[in-house]
């Protein structure tokens, strides 16, 4: 489905969309090494004691960073990334406790997961609409109506299928 974000078919948007997607595959590499590396580091600053939670986390960033670069269709691998950010997110809330001496550091990591969570979550949610859009148009027509409903959120769904 990437080759459609390219196609111009569905504007500039989706192929800013597929550069920004690649560039959070590189913060991702970046971000790994920090915690594979650096993980003592890291630890040190945030309170969260655990460096081989923190260092697997920084393969799991390095691992998505590949795929994001390197896969023909980002979108599964952006998804990834949000999950990563549910799992930054819950550790680090582990370190915001009023027994943790560092607690600032981990306060600081949350926050700044959060606006990157943000990114993530803005982007792959586009990515997966550049990618619906694309594969709608290979479809007949006879098959749209039906795949639209498929596709609806549910609350329209919903609301659709109560009108009188």
């Amino acid at each position: 489905m990437a080759a459609s974000y390219n196609t111009g078919e569905f504007g500039r948007q989706a192929r800013a969309d597929l550069t920004i997607a690649r560039g959070l595959g590189w913060l991702s590499i970046g971000l790994g090494l920090n915690d594979l590396f650096g993980r003592g580091k890291v630890a040190q600053l945030t309170g969260i004691g655990n460096t081989t939670l923190i260092g697997a986390y920084g393969l799991r960033e390095i691992v998505t960073g590949l795929g994001l670069i390197l896969a023909r269709d980002p979108s599964p691998w952006v998804w990834a990334r949000v999950g990563g950010d549910a799992l930054d997110l819950g550790t680090l809330a582990t370190g915001v406790t009023a027994e943790n001496p560092r607690r600032n550091g981990a306060l600081f990591g949350l926050l700044m997961v959060v606006g990157i969570a943000t990114v993530d979550v803005v982007i792959a949610g586009r990515l997966h609409g550049a990618a619906e859009r694309a594969a709608r148009a290979l479809l007949p027509a006879s098959s749209r109506a039906d795949l639209a409903w498929s596709t609806t959120p549910l609350a329209d769904r919903l609301a659709m299928s109560l009108a009188p």
